[in-house]
């Protein structure tokens, strides 16, 4: 018996009631889903059973072939049905799921489509995190230009600083490609994520280790640039970079991970210099410091980046410091903010830097950080965006341009002796300028710097400065206003042993390219400051360290009667 036919010889009571019920869903059908509880959705189900009943209105049936059933969910969880043509109600309720659609604006948009995804899986339309990247590498250089013998110039600075920005550039691509290889599984389940290449299958996993690849060998080529010694720094940075992703599956602290990667440039300006790290205590304190300060910056920053993804990190079972301190963010980034301010200055201060550098770069620090923390609202997706972004310039920013005024008073000689941190010694006698040969024969200082036989006249000048006094410093710079901190830790650590003014005399071989490439020869030793006593070489700022430190350097200048006679 038809479905109809069986419902009408139920009884004029279910009839009416079924009848009654459609007749209102016709008359007021704007009325029913905007005063009903549940809406359109609520009322799909009730037009849905009145098709099945197969009651007839305006002469036509609504349950066919054509219009196949489908079901929907309502808010007790039980399934109900409803054809096609009834879920038009419902459809400026139901969102549609999000579509990639490739840039139409930034750089990526002006790219051939193929290379798109390549371009995405760089971030190349996101630099922030480079230029995160690159901030350390900027921080090293600058800490260790004074440091350099002789003193680097704003020319190898500017050099050295392009090198740092496209090394940076290359291995943050790299970095984020691996990063998505790595969670390939996981980016699909994150709203921020799920378009990236490799999670949209736009690239697969074996493109893109190849896109590795080619990016580390770039990489290479760009570390190959700096002096040799480099490549030994940079090498073990790889390991961090190919294991960062992985801590976020087993640590609440990815990010103190990232940090250890996203600092090590802080420590390889110092080798781009010339600067040795293992034979002076100074520096390798200035690096450490650095690079721990940078560390400290890093989980900062990353903390209120990972805040943007902290509700999809739960459901994708993604662990971060975000997630462990959810309810106690500002103070964990306080206590971030104090560490990194106090190695900052740390830094500085193993480097004897100047009141520039405190009040520049440790002063911005304290300014911008203090700020960022206060104004972020962690809560607003949009506002920790903008304070990642954007706090890479005002707090990187303002360290960089402290540090830059710090290196350029160094470097022109700006610090009178009341800015020095030590004047214990002052010089016997003004630095001397020994004969210079090349006036006569070449005036091209390439000619100096490569010239292996040391000139008879470049020779007694020098023997007449080592008999001039029984303590004699070569030094860059003088007594009062040291160009480079070796120099000036020389001239403490004879302060502190009490030499006599009187017997001591230091020559400035900056003034003379003659005498400070002729030094080097004379002694066989490379680098300056060096110290001479009673006509003998003692050696360089390392040698007077470890002496001072271990006591010899006390004994001798004491067998030589050249400290301070005690008052009886």
């Amino acid at each position: 018996m038809p479905l109809q036919t069986k419902h009408m010889q139920m009884g004029s009571p279910l009839l009416n009631a079924v009848q009654t019920l459609r007749s209102r869903t016709t008359r007021y059908p704007t009325n029913l889903l905007s005063q009903s509880r549940y809406s359109a959705t609520a009322a799909a189900p009730l037009r849905c059973l009145l098709d099945r009943l197969r009651i007839p209105s305006h002469g036509t049936s609504r349950f066919n072939k054509a219009n196949p059933v489908a079901t929907i969910q309502t808010r007790s969880f039980r399934q109900f049905s409803y054809n096609n043509s009834s879920a038009q109600l419902t459809s400026a309720s139901a969102s549609a799921p999000a579509v990639y659609s490739p840039p139409q604006t930034g750089i990526i948009s002006y790219l051939p489509r193929s290379w798109i995804p390549y371009a995405e899986l760089i971030r190349l339309d996101k630099p922030t995190g480079t230029y995160y990247l690159f901030f350390p590498c900027l921080f090293s250089t600058l800490l260790a230009a004074p440091l350099a013998m002789p003193m680097a110039s704003p020319f190898e600075i500017l050099a050295y600083t392009g090198l740092f920005f496209s090394g940076a550039l290359i291995m943050r691509g790299a970095g984020c490609t691996i990063n998505d290889l790595w969670d390939k599984d996981f980016d699909p389940h994150v709203t921020r994520t799920k378009f990236r290449p490799i999670a949209r299958g736009a690239v697969t996993p074996e493109k893109a280790i190849v896109f590795t690849g080619f990016q580390l060998l770039a990489g290479l080529g760009i570390l190959l640039q700096f002096p040799l010694q480099c490549l030994y720094y940079g090498v073990p940075s790889l390991l961090f970079v190919a294991t960062y992703p992985l801590a976020k599956r087993i640590t609440y602290y990815p990010q103190a991970v990232l940090g250890l990667t996203f600092s090590w440039g802080a420590i390889m300006g110092f080798p781009a210099l010339g600067v040795d790290l293992l034979s002076h205590t100074d520096a390798l304190l200035s690096a450490t410091a650095l690079y721990s300060s940078c560390v400290a910056w890093t989980v900062l920053y990353d903390m209120i980046y990972a805040h943007m993804d902290i509700k999809d990190d739960v459901a994708a079972g993604i662990k971060s410091i975000a997630l462990r301190h959810e309810h106690n963010t500002k103070a964990v980034l306080s206590g971030l903010a104090v560490t990194q301010v106090s190695l900052l200055a740390l830094a500085g201060w193993a480097s004897g830097a100047g009141p520039i550098y405190f009040v520049g770069t440790c002063g911005s620090a304290i300014v911008s950080l203090g700020m960022m923390i206060w104004r972020v609202r962690l809560k607003d997706v949009k506002n920790c965006w903008w304070w990642f972004k954007n706090g890479c310039w005002i707090t990187g920013g303002g360290i960089a341009l402290g540090m830059t005024g710090e290196y350029l008073a160094q470097y022109f000689g700006y610090y009178k002796d009341e800015d020095q941190p030590s004047r214990a010694i002052t010089a016997a006698t003004s630095a001397i300028r020994a004969p210079s040969p090349w006036t006569l024969a070449s005036s091209s200082p390439a000619a100096i710097q490569f010239r292996r036989l040391l000139s008879s006249e470049t020779r007694a000048a020098i023997d007449k400065a080592i008999q001039s006094a029984p303590v004699v410093l070569f030094m860059k710079g003088t007594p009062e206003t040291p160009q480079c901190g070796f120099s000036r830790a020389s001239i403490q650590i004879l302060g502190l042993q009490g030499v006599d003014p009187k017997k001591f005399t230091a020559f400035n071989v900056l003034e003379d390219p003659e005498l400070r490439q002729g030094i080097k020869e004379y002694s066989d030793w490379p680098t300056i400051p060096q110290l001479y006593v009673d006509k003998e070489f003692v050696g360089g700022c390392d040698i007077l360290m470890s002496m001072h430190q271990n006591g010899e350097l006390a004994k001798l200048l004491e067998e030589k009667n050249v400290l301070v006679a005690a008052e009886e």
